[in-house]
């Protein structure tokens, strides 16, 4: 019944959520309108550090779908975020408030659950790591859960520096590979293989993490693609000894993957550390 995403937060879907009398949880957060920056700030690294969650503001503590006045709650939201948070925390809001008869605007940002996590926040001098509970409440987490999230990030940071690894490794590979490059002879160049083990695996057990940039997610299919793609055109060519520089081999695939490859690598520069 709780969406799963922004589009799914119709002003519909929120006024049968209010009207049901369906508790705030680890889920979603019912706001009248924008908390102190303390309030807000425990809030957002609660779920940030936890599953992830919805912040609907325009909903009374009565359950009234009333809205709200401020036309640039989005940036004044994003305010109450810049100090006495590390690191900072990724959040998006709908394209657009819903807006009420009365004019009054209903606005939902989404707090998806975080890679860079733990996220601290410092409440009169003393740093807390939070979580969201099922209850709806922001807890502190407990020193086990502290642990195993700096042990999440620090295997993540050196998965993403495998997978750039790979990546270069393979961007070496095809430049050597195309038919213009003096770096390999005709015989190698047609009993070369591109070895995408790695770059799967990799890619599986950061699954959830690559999964936030969708641009890199389809550029990395696409490197995949023209690997293959080249895997499959070049036995049978070595099979009867066809020189790379024939028309069947133009070394197409092979600047496609390049260019894919370098396109990876600027994304992954790109990814928040």
């Amino acid at each position: 019944m709780i969406p799963e995403t922004l589009a799914g937060w119709t002003l519909s879907k929120i006024q049968e959520i209010a009207g049901a009398d369906i508790s705030e949880n680890d889920l979603f957060d019912f706001k009248a309108d924008l908390q102190p920056a303390e309030h807000q700030r425990r809030t957002v690294a609660a779920f940030a550090n936890s599953g992830g969650g919805f912040l609907v503001f325009g909903v009374t503590n009565d359950r009234l779908v009333v809205g709200v006045k401020n036309a640039e709650l989005v940036r004044d939201f994003g305010g109450k975020l810049r100090d006495n948070l590390s690191p900072s925390v990724e959040f998006r809001f709908a394209d657009g408030p819903h807006t009420l008869p009365t004019g009054r605007l209903v606005y939902v940002a989404h707090v998806p659950r975080s890679p860079r996590g733990p996220h601290a926040v410092c409440d009169n001098g003393a740093w807390a790591f939070l979580k969201r509970t099922a209850a709806g409440s922001n807890d502190p987490m407990t020193y086990e859960e502290i642990r195993a999230a700096f042990t999440d990030a620090r295997r993540r940071l050196r998965e993403l520096a495998w997978l750039k690894a790979e990546i270069e490794r393979l961007l070496v590979l095809a430049e050597n590979m195309r038919p213009d490059s003096p770096a390999v002879n005709e015989l190698n160049r047609l009993t070369t293989r591109f070895d995408l083990g790695q770059l799967k695996a990799i890619r599986l057990s950061l699954f959830d993490e690559l999964g936030t940039d969708p641009v890199l997610v389809d550029r990395l299919d696409q490197l995949e693609a023209h690997c293959t793609s080249v895997n499959e055109v070049l036995p049978s060519l070595a099979a009867f000894a066809i020189r790379p520089r024939v028309r069947s081999y133009s070394g197409s695939h092979l600047d496609g993957r390049v260019i894919a490859a370098r396109t990876v690598l600027a994304r992954l520069e790109a990814l928040p550390r």
